[in-house]
């Protein structure tokens, strides 16, 4: 081979050398930048665990697989509750642990919740209705539940369901007890008791509007509405014909329950006015004119003072302005 062509081939060589040797450095230090960033500890700003510890790999992400991702900090914190780990404490686990973290600033931190499952307190209480429905006890009734103060809180891998059980009535004095636990399914985890009370309902006449004395009740001015048993008088209004036709001795209010004594049969006969008076014996009938001396409904007895006569008697009232002598 000629000298110069040796020559401009050992150069050729040379340079290839060169830059298959700052390849291999190129290589290498990306190899190790990727192996850095593999190994770097990610910091988990906000945790949510299922587990009864707290360990490393959950406050750390990037070290899974190594021994200290199981290494155990402390007890998990409480159903639905968090434990925070600040700055230094985490720099503190960075440096015991060896870590490749390093904090940014002094108000890093760490939440760590414990997964929980929530049953609402309204939840509860509807499922105990639904459960005293099923039990078929005759009658119109409602149920007044004692208020649930509490939600019912598991640990967050089991199911938001509820199962009721060991309903037990008292017919002496219409209170329940029921028992409440969850999940549905499976051994219960947690329990709780209800209480309340059955009432049966009464269905009551009450009017729809105001009405003053005087005025005659109507049909259309009643409604029914449901009172518990308990709230039902002896002396109260019960049946809507009891109503009808007849006139408050004092305002009454809409909705509210009317007593016997709050009503009475309109005055077809005032006090004072010219009535006609009608006396009958067998074949025998007789009209005079009279002036009443009572005001009176129809059916009732009241006094009455012939003009003719000036003679005063008792008749019973028939019809507006219309009275029937006594014998």
């Amino acid at each position: 081979m000629k000298p110069s062509l040796l020559k401009k081939t050992l150069s050729h060589l040379r340079i290839a050398f060169k830059v298959l040797v700052m390849s291999g450095v190129m290589i290498g230090a990306m190899l190790l930048y990727i192996s850095s960033i593999a190994n770097a500890a990610i910091l988990n700003p906000n945790v949510e665990i299922s587990e009864e510890h707290i360990r490393l790999g959950h406050v750390f992400s990037g070290i899974e697989g190594t021994q200290a991702a199981n290494y155990i900090l402390g007890p998990a914190p409480e159903i639905g509750r968090n434990v925070v780990l600040n700055a230094p404490t985490l720099r503190k686990l960075a440096r015991t642990f060896g870590l490749d973290w390093q904090s940014r600033n002094n108000y890093e931190q760490v939440v760590i919740s414990r997964a929980a499952t929530i049953i609402e307190a309204e939840r509860i209480e509807d499922a105990v209705k639904a459960a005293l429905r099923d039990q078929a006890i005759h009658g119109e009734h409602r149920f007044s539940i004692d208020p649930v103060r509490q939600d019912l809180v598991l640990p967050g891998h089991y199911m938001d369901t509820v199962r009721v059980e060991n309903i037990a009535l008292d017919r002496n004095t219409s209170r329940f007890h029921a028992t409440v636990v969850a999940p549905a399914s499976g051994a219960p985890v947690k329990r709780l008791d209800i209480t309340g009370k059955l009432e049966y309902l009464v269905e009551v006449p009450v009017v729809n509007r105001r009405i003053r004395r005087n005025e005659v009740i109507e049909p259309a001015d009643i409604k029914m509405i449901e009172l518990a048993e308990y709230q039902v008088s002896a002396d109260m209004v019960l049946d809507e014909a009891d109503l009808i036709g007849m006139t408050p001795r004092r305002i009454l209010i809409e909705g509210q329950a009317i007593q016997a004594a709050d009503i009475v049969r309109p005055h077809i006969v005032k006090r004072g006015d010219r009535v006609t008076m009608q006396y009958s014996a067998g074949v025998l009938n007789l009209t005079t004119v009279g002036k009443a001396l009572q005001n009176g409904a129809e059916g009732d007895n009241i006094r009455v003072v012939n003009l003719k006569s000036n003679r005063t008697v008792d008749a019973f009232v028939t019809a507006e302005n219309t009275v029937k002598v006594s014998h």
